[in-house]
């Protein structure tokens, strides 16, 4: 879906690490001597992109590029290991390392799953929304939430503000 969204709307896409290397990481128990190299190598490539402190290149960028081209020449023992890397390349590749040179882009979505985990935790806790509406209601107002949160304002005096002055939020 965010690729889809990305291409829509003109978006740049950073690929999430931490789901490259827990994939990656299960490949490796799954796939035995094949899924090993692969998870060590990608660990390799994603330190050595992260230790450039969002200070790199083009030029280191497209060495990190040739480094994930590396795994799409082996010959895998399996399919799944195959297609995976071959998607790292042939889907991801652009969307792979735009953090090595852009300070205001983070190598992973951990923020944005950290903001999403008190809504996971109401709709688990509530068994869902039981309509379109009661989803929408939730969701607004765990956006007015967090963003009350976010600006480091009292939540219960921020909802009461809007209650009282719905305009002015």
């Amino acid at each position: 879906a965010f690729r889809t969204l990305a291409e829509k709307v003109g978006f740049l896409l950073q690929v999430c690490w931490s789901h490259i290397l827990d994939d990656s990481k299960k490949l490796a128990k799954d796939f035995g001597a094949n899924g090993k190299y692969v998870h060590r190598r990608l660990k390799e490539i994603f330190a050595s992109a992260k230790g450039l402190n969002h200070e790199g290149t083009e030029e280191q960028v497209d060495q990190l590029k040739g480094e994930i081209f590396e795994l799409t020449q082996i010959h895998y023992k399996n399919l799944t290991l195959w297609k995976f890397v071959k998607n790292l390349y042939y889907r991801d590749i652009e969307n792979l390392f735009r953090f090595v040179t852009d300070i205001d882009i983070d190598a992973t979505n951990n923020i944005s799953e950290r903001e999403l985990r008190a809504l996971v935790i109401i709709r688990k806790i509530s068994n869902g929304s039981r309509s379109p509406r009661g989803a929408n209601t939730t969701a607004m107002l765990l956006s007015i939430i967090q963003t009350l949160r976010l600006k480091k304002e009292n939540v219960l005096l921020g909802l009461k503000k809007i209650i009282n002055n719905p305009s002015g939020f």
